[in-house]
């Protein structure tokens, strides 16, 4: 239940399993976890730019609902063992009450902004956010060890958009109600995750017992993941006298429902109402999916006085047709947006593309650059901004070579960035950064690596207008070969680097190494880590031959 704000050719195989933990408490299965629970909220802190107030928890997280202030709000999460069902949470009390006034808070507004303001979230941005009734929200979600974790979301901190006026509340007790269930889903499933408008959606569900019998009500319940609105329901299923195994499908008809996401929310019932479990699945009705194909801008140097040409191409890649708006927005170089052009379309069919086009008269603009970026607004998402920049100033152009191109461990590598070069002006600054954190200035450098592996080195080259270019070249920085013997790449000395010497270094993957490092440890830097398994895989599929010692 959520109840939130809203080359070569090889065979190469690594699996790493990376473990994230929650810190909370754990309870032995053996303890009962608590009923109730104390919370003391830290203190707010403000940070003030440029006017405007920037309100944080220390821990906590910001709401973003659109056009609402962005308040903090505090988590609490509890973790809780196997079979244990939580029932619902009740705030015993609120207190430590503390007022301010005179804040500046801003509202959310996402970085792409609605051509010509959208509707509010909520019809506008007036009195007390969030609402003062709202003191808390929770939702459980299952862990793969079959335990859970209650996450309580608390709402500590009210601000008045009118008055200014500031509500913190520093304590909370809730009181939380459970209890120790033996009845548990094992499969829940949908046969598809995107259903056209229609369709009939079929669950399947297991369901096991492994205490007494019992009766076992199902309840399923139809939900728009928009609004948290429930919009349907199937009708309750009673299993009579359930021990072991039980499994069933049923289905529900979407004909008639809008296109949008869904959720269908099961919970397991025992005859005095208590939830035994629940689980939720993810669904949409439609596929609505749009993006750009081209997106042209000329000319790219102009002067001021010429006329900018924008075009952009968009396809309905989804199985819905999509309406919305293709915006063009011209930012000068501070982000500042200075002129935008919009167009509508309405009920693009899937498969169908359309094309937009508009002109910017530069005619009284100032020299510089500036950015133009094109986005097309439809079913509520955006297209990801593709952004062009033109100049009245050529953009100077940075590139480079080294030598040696496959240097040793601690050998000297000259770089040059001579070919670099500035059509209108001249290059005043040359800046490398090497990739293992160290960096130069200046047209010609040298620079040493004490440790093997790929670096990418960029190259950042300014005119005597503050334009900039960068470049990037891979850098492979390697163990050199000792002649007579194999190559550390080569771990068992076969003559040949394949899957054998892959299998011994992710037996080792992970291990500290000392020194005389062994062989699995390539780049014999103590650890058998990313920088063995790319000089292995840099190697791989070669076969070793020795060159005769002197």
């Amino acid at each position: 239940m959520r109840t939130f704000w809203q080359g070569k050719t090889f065979w190469l195989v690594v699996v790493l399993m990376l473990c994230l933990s929650l810190a909370t408490k754990v309870y032995a299965q053996s303890e009962a976890p608590p009923s109730t629970l104390d919370v003391v909220i830290p203190d707010y802190e403000v940070t003030t730019e440029e006017g405007v107030d920037y309100v944080e928890i220390p821990g906590g997280k910001i709401a973003t609902v659109l056009e609402k202030p962005m308040v903090p709000y505090y988590t609490v999460p509890l973790s809780y063992p196997k079979g244990y069902v939580v029932q619902g949470i009740e705030l015993v009390e609120r207190s430590g009450l503390q007022t301010a006034t005179g804040l500046n808070i801003p509202d959310y507004i996402p970085m792409i902004d609605m051509p010509g303001g959208e509707e509010s979230n909520g019809g506008g941005n007036n009195g007390w956010f969030p609402q003062i009734e709202k003191e808390f929200d929770w939702m459980v979600d299952d862990n793969p060890d079959g335990s859970t974790t209650l996450v309580i979301a608390i709402s500590p901190f009210y601000y008045n958009s009118d008055t200014t006026d500031v509500m913190f509340y520093k304590n909370y007790s809730f009181r939380i109600d459970y209890i120790l269930s033996t009845v548990e889903i094992t499969k829940l499933a949908l046969d598809k995750a995107v259903y056209d408008p229609g369709d009939k959606v079929t669950l399947s569900l297991g369901i096991v017992n492994t205490g007494e019998v019992r009766d076992v009500l199902v309840s399923v319940v139809v939900k728009d993941e928009a609004t948290n609105d429930i919009v349907d329901g199937l009708p309750l299923r009673k299993l009579k006298g359930l021990q072991g195994e039980a499994s069933f499908s049923t289905q529900w008809d979407s004909a008639g429902f809008r296109s949008g996401y869904y959720r269908i929310d099961i919970e397991l019932k025992d005859d005095t109402g208590n939830v035994l479990d629940r689980g939720l699945k993810y669904f949409s009705l439609g596929s609505a999916w749009g993006r750009t194909t081209s997106f042209d801008i000329a000319p790219q140097h102009f002067d001021i006085g010429d006329k900018i040409n924008m075009s952009l191409s968009f396809e309905n890649a989804g199985s819905i047709e999509l309406s919305g708006t293709c915006l063009f927005r011209v930012q000068n170089d501070t982000g500042e947006t200075i002129k935008e052009f919009t167009h509508e379309f309405a009920e693009l069919a899937p498969s169908d593309s359309i094309d937009f086009a508009d002109t910017w008269d530069t005619s009284g603009g100032e020299e510089g650059s500036y950015r133009i970026l094109g986005i097309v607004l439809y079913d509520g998402q955006t297209t990801s901004p593709i952004m062009v920049v033109v100049s009245t100033n050529y953009f100077p152009v940075a590139e480079f070579t080294y030598s040696p191109e496959n240097p040793d461990i601690n050998q000297e590598i000259s770089f040059d960035a001579s070919d670099s070069s500035d059509a209108d002006g001249e290059v005043v600054s040359l800046e490398w950064d090497f990739g293992d954190g160290a960096s130069a200035l200046g047209i010609e450098v040298t620079h040493r690596y004490s440790q093997c592996g790929e670096y990418e080195v960029i190259l950042t080259v300014t005119d005597n207008e503050g334009a900039i270019d960068t470049t990037s070249r891979f850098v492979s920085v390697m163990v050199p070969a000792v002649a007579g013997e194999h190559p550390r790449w080569d771990i068992n000395e076969d003559g040949i680097v394949n899957y054998l010497d892959l299998a011994i270094l992710a037996a080792h993957y992970g291990e500290t190494t000392e020194s005389p490092y062994p062989r699995y440890d390539i780049n014999r830097d103590g650890r058998i880590g990313l920088g063995d398994r790319d000089m292995l895989i840099a190697y791989y599929g070669e076969e070793v031959r020795l060159e005769a010692a002197e």
